[in-house]
């Protein structure tokens, strides 16, 4: 919590230079009527309205039966759990005049954030998010631009959840488009919901430092970016966005601007090309670090980063891996890279805010999880991970990606009726894991020309998919290996001389029990192991390091390959 408090602290400081939503911090409170029943008389935050809905979402049928009495509690207010009905939803809906002008920065990004918290020891909220509208507890705002014909506005949702490492802490990033004065709020409410498992009868739910700024330190990409020469190491182009401007210190910031004159859309994207300064004429890869620990590149709807064209070529593009390593907020938009780029995750966090926020990968590009990296993608179900032909996953070595969002799978173009345009390949090697989480999901939303499907080849590496649906695992085709008649091509022993660790591939058509025997050279069984195989190529390690040196003689006896026999030198 004090973590979280000295952050607020910092951001209440800076309150004065933005405009604010009119009683943003709940200070102006009055005695009213009941707005669903004149008999009742309660206390509310001035410009705000708590209420509870028939149907849990926070713009259906309002319950008339529920008045709900707060307590001034000094830059927020509390409700006592007596005052609403705590196994549905609650409300806070700001009563501002639609549109609002609070975003009174074009191409900038905000930060809104809020605590919401319980007394009663420890947090009662829940915070996941299979509830309605998406979201449990948390912040839900509505953006408003100019529609495509400037007749009207057209409304961006966005999604503010608990931020990690900072208790009670609700965030949502917002960042504006171009339209010069004319980035509004739409609607804004505060969600909250009790975990009625842990929470009693009696506790109250507090709602403190509600604030809306502009991040600082904010670099605004407008332009194709040029990588220095000395970013070359003779095999990648090694440098960060920060680099690339010249820019040190912490904090820093970046968001990539919308350049077309079309309305932003799928239809219209706009990549900022990424290109060597002195540009060769061969393809070579850049390695582009667009997030850190400390700062990070946010996105505009329908913009995204591309390798530039190889010198003399108006095909060939440049690889261009944009490497994730700090925090990145995906809220409502869509992300897509093709063409040579990729995403490389290696840590920090993509925060899935948002049911609309996607990473969608196509015509040549991939979601690259680093070796030694685990990605949690969707960590509460939120978002979607889309796949289209063209598109692909690459796991490096001991790496983990857990999907817990939804998998979408879709031709890049649907109208063309190849049957290859409808499959997406993949590769699960050893040391790499694929896992669907709980509430992962695997659809194919346009079969309109048959299904899509997910080839996987099962090199040695692991799936977990128990998790989806029988429908959904048919979706699924696994590919393996063509296994030999001749057991000797079915095995691997290495390294061999081995000093202390000796790793066996071995490769089956199918599920059986193989029995490993290490003897010494006088006939001596001295390690015995029997082991699992699955389908495909399976990769045991066995430990010998503590074996006398010599000459052993290793013993596979398969259940349907029959037996093996090699020689194991321990110098």
């Amino acid at each position: 919590m004090k973590q979280a408090f000295t952050f607020l602290l910092l951001l209440a400081g800076m309150t004065s230079l933005v405009a604010q939503l009119p009683n943003q911090n709940f200070n102006d409170f009055a005695t009213i009527s009941c707005p669903f029943d004149e008999a009742i008389t309660i206390d509310q935050p001035v410009d705000w309205i708590l209420y509870q809905t028939l149907d849990n979402t926070w713009n259906g049928p309002i319950d008339s039966s529920i008045c709900v009495q707060v307590n001034d509690i000094g830059f927020g207010v509390g409700v006592p759990s007596s005052s609403f009905d705590y196994h549905r939803p609650l409300f806070c809906r700001s009563q501002l005049a639609v549109p609002y002008p609070i975003l009174d920065q074009h191409n900038w990004v905000y930060e809104n954030t809020i605590f919401i918290s319980t007394d009663g020891g420890g947090n009662l909220l829940k915070t996941t998010n299979d509830c309605e509208n998406a979201i449990c507890t948390g912040i839900i705002t509505e953006i408003l631009v100019p529609n495509e014909d400037g007749s009207g506005l057209n409304a961006r949702p966005y999604y503010g959840e608990l931020r990690e490492n900072y208790a009670d802490l609700f965030v949502n990033c917002l960042p504006t488009e171009r339209f010069i004065g004319e980035n509004y709020i739409g609607n804004y409410v505060l969600k909250i919901t009790v975990d009625t498992t842990v929470a009693g009868t009696d506790f109250e739910v507090y709602l403190q430092y509600n604030d809306f700024n502009p991040l600082y330190y904010i670099t605004p990409i407008a332009e194709d970016l040029s990588v220095p020469e000395w970013a070359w190491n003779g095999a990648t182009y090694e440098i960060t966005v920060p680099e690339i401007y010249g820019i040190g210190g912490f904090f820093n910031n970046f968001l990539v601007l919308y350049g077309e004159d079309d309305y932003p859309s799928e239809d219209f994207l706009h990549f900022r090309e990424v290109t060597p300064e002195v540009n060769p004429d061969e393809q070579r890869t850049i390695n582009l670090a667009i997030s850190h620990y400390d700062g990070g590149t946010h996105f505009q709807p329908f913009v995204t980063f591309r390798g530039g064209l190889v010198a003399g070529s108006d095909t060939l593009r440049h690889t261009l891996n944009l490497i994730n390593m700090g925090p990145m907020c995906l809220n409502f938009l869509e992300v897509i890279f093709q063409q040579n780029t990729n995403f490389v995750y290696r840590s920090g966090e993509i925060e899935m805010t948002g049911p609309m926020a996607c990473m969608q990968f196509r015509n040549n590009a991939a979601l690259v999880v680093d070796d030694n990296a685990t990605l949690v993608y969707g960590k509460k179900g939120t978002g979607v991970l889309g796949l289209r032909t063209g598109g692909t996953i690459r796991l490096g070595h001991n790496s983990h990606l857990l999907i817990n969002n939804e998998l979408r799978m879709w031709a890049y173009e649907p109208k063309s009726g190849r049957p290859e345009d409808r499959d997406i390949y993949m590769e699960l090697n050893p040391g790499s894991t694929l896992e669907f989480g709980e509430l992962a999901s695997l659809t194919d939303p346009y079969p309109g020309r048959g299904p899509m499907h997910l080839n996987i080849y099962m090199n040695g590496g692991t799936l977990i998919d128990e998790q989806l649906s029988p429908e959904e695992r048919q979706l699924i085709r696994k590919i393996y290996p063509t296994i030999s008649n001749d057991i000797a091509q079915n095995i691997s022993v290495q390294p061999n001389p081995v000093q202390d660790m000796l790793q066996l591939e071995y490769l089956c058509g199918v599920e059986e029990k193989v029995q490993l025997r290490l003897y010494d050279e006088a006939g001596r069984p001295v390690r015995e192991w029997v082991q699992q195989a699955d389908k495909g190529l399976n990769r045991w390690t066995m430990e010998v390091r503590e074996l006398p040196r010599g000459i052993y003689i290793l013993n596979i006896q398969a259940e349907h390959q029959g037996r093996y026999t090699q020689k194991v030198i321990l110098p």
